[in-house]
């Protein structure tokens, strides 16, 4: 049995993909009977369990971390998903195509953008959920969490473990606001990631 979210609605997408796979309007679904339809859709073009979860309607931020050693924990300035006013809530997800196909209607209805001017208090709120999140987790490395404001709360909707890191992406977009060069970052986290060489005695 599925039952429903307090908002009516669910999101259903396949259970071991990433990158937006799977993911489009169609993923979320108002009632029992078509998230069990669309759980089954994923079975059959993906080939796995699907992943059926409450669909939290509200404005979705994204915030990036990572681990540098002796400093810590490193958060970076938030980004925004901002979403077409055309767009039903239910059409507000960042797919496959979204994210991947920019000349789509849908990337082009779903713009990423590092927020300026967010207000301090979404701001302290985002920053408490994620590095909370990333402590619990025991996290290392780098990631970014996806999240969405809803009834006054900040939900963590995903947690990117490796988000992309190529020319333009959030996680760049978000270093180069933050004034850290992409040189300097690889150096902090290869200096994190590589133990220490201990040489043995001379004979």
């Amino acid at each position: 049995m599925i039952a429903r979210a307090a908002s009516g609605r669910v999101i259903v997408k396949p259970a071991r993909e990433g990158g937006g796979v799977g993911v489009d309007a169609g993923s979320v679904c108002g009632d029992a009977e078509s998230a069990l339809a669309r759980a089954r859709q994923v079975w059959a073009r993906h080939y796995q369990p699907a992943l059926v979860e409450t669909f939290v309607d509200g404005p979705e931020y994204n915030l990036a971390l990572y681990h540098a050693g002796p400093r810590g924990l490193v958060a970076l300035p938030p980004g925004q998903i901002v979403f077409s006013p055309a767009l039903a809530p239910e059409r507000r997800v960042v797919g496959w195509t979204a994210k991947w196909d920019v000349a789509s209607g849908e990337a082009q209805e779903t713009v990423s953008r590092i927020v300026a001017d967010l207000d301090p208090a979404i701001h302290a709120e985002l920053l408490a959920v994620c590095t909370r999140a990333a402590t619990l987790l025991g996290m290392t490395g780098y990631c970014r969490f996806d999240l969405r404001l809803a009834g006054g709360a900040v939900q963590v909707i995903d947690v990117n473990a490796n988000p992309d890191l190529g020319s333009g992406s959030g996680f760049r977009n978000a270093l180069a606001a933050a004034g850290i060069p992409f040189a300097d970052f690889l150096a902090e986290l290869i200096a994190v990631r590589t133990p220490a060489v201990r040489l043995a005695p001379a004979a």
